[in-house]
């Protein structure tokens, strides 16, 4: 791991913020708003660590460098029809009856966030954000060559989709105070694995400071 560690890429440097993607993952009510179906697994960790406004920050930041927003949300039919019940985490969903399901107030995002009309929403309906969805063609009708990661969980959606976007050949960025998971242990578990695989792991602030020292969009 060590030897790994050490060819990561150094810094983050030349991207073109017109060619960025900042993606929330699972910033829905469903899971961290204030009466979702799932909010009880990771309210801990929401409530303490400030996660939630500092996020906020951070897409108004990406949003106002001209990166182009994108919000993840998990969504499935009624009754679940498509939800694939293999594990644990699927099958937890399913007992929960009235999550997740599309066209809810459980799949919107959460308002503290403040999404605009130009950002985009799209539903996914398995582990990795890429999958059941249209993000791989909404990245490509865009000419995104960067995606930059946040949501929830660390370890499970995230985790899926910091990987298939390195597969992709995308440079691919996580925002780690800006993620997290029910366990900190979890988190910290999979940001280790994750430093092999991603092109840079940094913090809210580096990116923001990042944004702040490129041209804007507008220029």
């Amino acid at each position: 791991m060590e030897r790994l560690l050490r060819n990561r890429v150094p810094e983050l440097d030349a991207m073109d913020q017109r060619r960025a993607a900042l993606i929330g993952i699972h910033w829905q009510e469903d899971v961290v708003g204030g009466r979702g179906d799932m909010r009880d697994i990771f309210r801990s960790y929401v409530e303490s660590s400030n996660i939630i406004p500092r996020t906020a920050e951070l897409f108004a930041a990406a949003r106002k460098a001209g990166v182009l927003i994108i919000f993840a949300n998990a969504a499935f039919w009624p009754n679940h029809v498509g939800l694939i019940q293999n594990n644990a985490l699927f099958r937890t969903v399913a007992e929960r009856g009235g999550a997740f399901i599309r066209g809810s107030t459980g799949v919107s995002v959460i308002p503290e966030l403040g999404a605009a009309d130009s950002d985009i929403v799209v539903e996914h309906s398995r582990m990795s954000v890429f999958h059941g969805s249209d993000l791989q063609s909404i990245l490509i009708g865009h000419g995104i060559d960067t995606v930059a990661f946040t949501g929830v969980a660390t370890n499970v959606a995230v985790d899926h989709s910091v990987r298939d976007a390195a597969q992709l050949g995308y440079r691919t960025l996580l925002i780690e105070d800006c993620c997290c998971s029910s366990e900190p242990s979890y988190h910290e578990a999979s940001l280790k694995s994750l430093r092999v695989i991603a092109t840079n792991i940094l913090t809210a602030h580096e990116f923001t400071r990042h944004l702040q020292r490129v041209p804007s969009a507008d220029v």
